[in-house]
């Protein structure tokens, strides 16, 4: 499994935050400080993003791209890791058209998987909330710290059994030390 980054790690407790009692919402909720604040719109039919230059200046545009990618690339990896199942799309734009709107563009595999994510509920899993109440260690992680620790704690009770033996060994010896010196003297 792979490190997650704190920005991400927040980004997967808010999922999990979510869902929590009934296990799936609108993956939509993820992007809307996006596409609410009219920073963007997303045509589902040819898949286009758009942006807005009167909300995004063009030298922070490459920013504004990044957050949406990443975000996209964290529940593609989720998906594929079968934390999260994004399932039911649905045919609609996302954020409000305008004729002054600038075509981001984008490749025809980062389109589908945009839109694909943002028309989806997310449906979380078991794994997603496990890895979240462990603080982002996975099973077999924690198993290896435990076994770690009992390494650890075997090896401190092996060193004391060692000194054990040394000290009983010291004691005998003295023992027949004296014995042997009684009966010669």
């Amino acid at each position: 499994m792979r490190k997650f980054s704190d920005w991400e790690k927040d980004i997967i407790r808010e999922i999990a935050n979510l869902a929590d009692g009934n296990f799936t919402f609108d993956a939509f909720i993820l992007f809307s400080d996006v596409f609410i604040d009219e920073k963007f719109f997303l045509d589902s039919c040819p898949f286009a993003l758009w942006y807005n230059p009167v909300k995004i200046k063009h030298e922070d545009l490459m920013a504004e791209k990044r957050k949406i990618f990443d975000l996209v690339f964290l529940l593609d990896y989720l998906e594929r890791n079968r934390y999260i199942i994004l399932h039911g799309h649905y045919d609609k734009d996302y954020g409000k058209s305008q004729k002054h709107y600038i075509n981001v563009e984008l490749n025809a595999w980062m389109a589908k998987t945009l839109y694909g994510c943002i028309s989806s509920c997310i449906y979380v899993t078991q794994d997603l909330f496990s890895l979240v109440e462990n603080d982002f260690k996975e099973y077999e992680e924690i198993a290896l710290e435990e076994a770690k620790k009992q390494t650890k704690e075997a090896k401190k009770q092996s060193k004391s059994a060692r000194w054990s033996v040394i000290l009983s060994a010291i004691a005998v010896g003295v023992a027949l030390l004296t014995m042997i010196l009684s009966i010669c003297l």
